[in-house]
């Protein structure tokens, strides 16, 4: 599953040069070279090998295009993918909208993807007798050894 991501790094520096400078320094430890900006972006690395993804993104995340992007190079891969783009006109979605667990619209983006998940890690077979429903999981909250906050569902 890739949400809401920066999966194109070198098209993000073109576009927004050395504003990122700072951020992409605080990540290498030093100050961004081509090489380094290269392996930092996911598109470079898709081969036909590429296991199935669930794509998602929203149509208020500011990162959209790389979504996109990334759509465009599964395709040229030709790479099982599902790609869903959440939002409609009267109620605009941002970014990560999906880890809002209270938002209806993200709700439906989790269940979706743990139904793809489900389908592609069994080959579309069940493999127990009762397959647990979305309702069954238990979602939890931890916080990162930098202080930040994420969410897991487990399944």
């Amino acid at each position: 599953m890739l949400n809401c991501g920066v999966f194109d790094m070198e098209g993000e520096v073109e576009r927004r040069g050395a504003l990122l400078t700072p951020f992409l320094t605080d990540i290498l430890g030093a100050k961004p070279t081509t090489s380094s900006i290269k392996k930092m972006s996911p598109v470079q690395y898709i081969t036909p090998d590429f296991p199935p993804v669930y794509l998602a993104t929203s149509n208020g995340d500011f990162l959209r295009k790389h979504s996109h992007r990334l759509k465009e190079v599964l395709e040229q891969k030709q790479i099982d993918f599902v790609f869903k783009e959440y939002g409609n006109n009267k109620k605009t979605q941002g970014h990560v909208f999906h880890l809002n667990l209270k938002n209806k619209v993200g709700q439906t983006c989790n269940q979706e993807q743990i139904k793809f998940v489900r389908k592609k890690s069994w080959n579309g077979k069940r493999q127990t007798e009762k397959e647990p429903s979305c309702c069954d999981s238990t979602p939890f909250t931890g916080q990162t050894s930098k202080g930040g906050i994420y969410y897991a569902l487990l399944i």
